[in-house]
């Protein structure tokens, strides 16, 4: 997506279009988000209430252990082709995702309102 985006000239913030950031965002948060999901959301996968971490006041805690990431993240294969994954991809954003009343949330694998950030 970001070779996509790049060989279009679409990746140049500094003149009005989304940064290679924001498509590495968009990916992520469509991978997590598909079904079945293809990546985990590490900010949700098997934490407790006592796990914490912070940073500047916020919280900053995700799954780092790749170990309970493998036993805990055990979603069914999904065995979308590299193609169908790049369809339902654009197909998510051109048609779906309102960008006047959504946000992508990677930390939450989440669609989420405006209002919501």
């Amino acid at each position: 997506v970001k070779y996509w985006a790049s060989q279009r000239k679409i990746n140049e913030p500094f003149k009005g279009t989304l940064s290679s950031y924001a498509y590495v965002m968009l990916v992520l948060n469509f991978l997590q988000t598909c079904s079945p999901p293809v990546l985990p959301c590490l900010q949700a996968l098997g934490r407790r209430e006592a796990d914490e971490r912070t940073a500047d006041g916020y919280d900053v805690w995700f799954q780092d252990d790749p170990e309970k990431v493998r036993t805990l993240f055990r979603a069914r294969a999904n065995e979308s082709s590299l193609g169908a994954l790049l369809a339902g991809f654009f197909t998510r954003y051109a048609t779906e995702f309102d960008v006047d009343k959504h946000v992508v949330s990677v930390r939450e694998a989440r669609l989420m309102p405006r209002e919501e950030k």
